[in-house]
C-alpha cells in the first residue's frame, strides 16, 4: 500500500480578517510541534462483524493510537478533530460532512513524544491539511461536575492483561463488547472516569454536560446495577431517561455531581477542503 509522505514544515501565523471577525486559517506558529512525517487519506473500508445469524459490513473505524514513534487513526474528521482538540460533541462546530467523511492517519514522529504534544502534531496537522477556517472560543459554561465523595472512591482498577468483556443482545444475536449499557445495568471496562462522565450524562438523559472533576487518570473497570423504572424504547431496549445510574454511580462508586460553572473550550469551523493536500 502506497504512501504519499509529506513532512510538515514550520508556517508562520496567517490571520484572515472577515467583515464578520477574525478566522485562522491553516496557521501555526514556528514554534508550533509537527509531525516528522503524515499520509492522511480519504477511507471508505468496511469491517465485517460476525453475528450468530450472519456477518454484516460496517463503515471501519479506530481510534487514534499513540505509539512511541507513531499515531495512526482511521475516523470520520469531526471525530480526529475531537480527538486533536480534546473536544465534545457540544464543543465543536463543524460542517455537516465532517460527520461521515473518514480519513486514515498515519503519523510518524520522534521516540517517545507525548501523548498531549502529539495531539498537538495532530491539531497542525489537520489545520493545514484540510485548509481550515476556524474560530476557537472560551466561555463559562452550565455543567455537572463528577467529583470524588467526601468519603471517597470505590474503583476497580482496569488490567490490560486480563480484559474484561460483557455480552449484550443486538437485531442480530449477542456479542461481547467492553461497554454495555442496557435498562439498569452499565458496564464499562477499560475506559478512563471522562469517557464514564459522558456515558453517565447520555444515559441519565441529563440537561447539562457531565464533566469529569476528579482528578483521576486512571482506566477503570465500572459495573453498576440499579432497579429502572425510566420508560424504554422499544426497539433498541434502551432506557430514554435512566437517572437511577447517577444514584448508583455516588453509592457504588463513590462518585457524585455537582452543578457548577467552568470555562470550556469550543471551536467553529468555518469551512475546509474534503480533499486533504497532504
Amino acid at each position: 500500500m502506497h504512501l504519499r509522505w509529506h513532512a510538515l514544515f514550520s508556517k508562520s501565523l496567517i490571520v484572515l480578517f472577515l467583515f464578520s471577525g477574525v478566522s485562522l486559517i491553516a496557521a501555526q506558529s514556528s514554534n508550533s510541534p509537527s509531525f516528522d512525517a503524515v499520509s492522511i487519506r480519504p477511507s471508505n473500508a468496511m469491517k465485517m462483524v460476525q453475528f450468530p445469524q450472519r456477518s454484516v459490513a460496517f463503515p471501519e473505524h479506530r481510534a487514534c493510537q499513540y505509539l512511541r514513534d507513531r499515531v495512526t487513526c482511521l475516523l470520520p474528521l469531526r471525530d480526529l478533530l475531537r480527538e486533536a482538540f480534546q473536544l465534545r460533541y457540544f464543543q465543536l462546530n463543524v460542517p455537516s460532512w465532517m460527520d461521515d467523511a473518514r480519513y486514515q492517519v498515519e503519523a510518524t514522529m520522534p521516540l517517545d513524544t507525548s501523548k498531549e504534544v502529539a495531539r498537538q502534531m495532530l491539531q497542525r496537522a489537520l489545520i493545514e491539511a484540510f485548509s481550515m477556517k476556524y474560530e476557537q472560543t472560551s466561555r463559562m459554561t452550565p455543567v455537572y461536575a463528577l467529583v470524588c465523595a467526601p468519603a471517597g472512591t470505590h474503583l476497580t482498577p482496569f488490567d490490560p492483561e486480563h480484559p474484561v468483556m460483557q455480552s449484550r443482545e443486538t437485531p442480530l444475536g449477542k456479542v461481547e463488547d467492553s461497554v454495555v449499557i442496557t435498562p439498569g445495568h452499565f458496564f464499562q471496562a477499560g475506559g478512563s472516569l471522562d469517557v464514564f462522565a459522558q456515558n453517565l450524562g447520555s444515559t441519565a438523559a441529563l440537561t447539562l454536560p457531565v464533566i469529569d472533576a476528579t482528578g483521576l487518570t486512571g482506566r477503570y473497570v465500572i459495573d453498576l446495577s440499579w432497579k429502572s423504572s425510566a420508560d424504554q424504547d422499544q426497539e433498541s431496549n434502551v432506557n430514554v431517561e435512566d437517572r437511577g445510574i447517577v444514584k448508583a454511580a455516588a453509592q457504588e462508586l463513590g462518585l457524585i455531581l455537582e452543578k457548577r460553572e467552568m470555562p470550556l473550550p469550543y471551536l467553529k469551523v468555518d469551512s475546509a477542503n474534503k480533499s486533504p493536500q497532504i
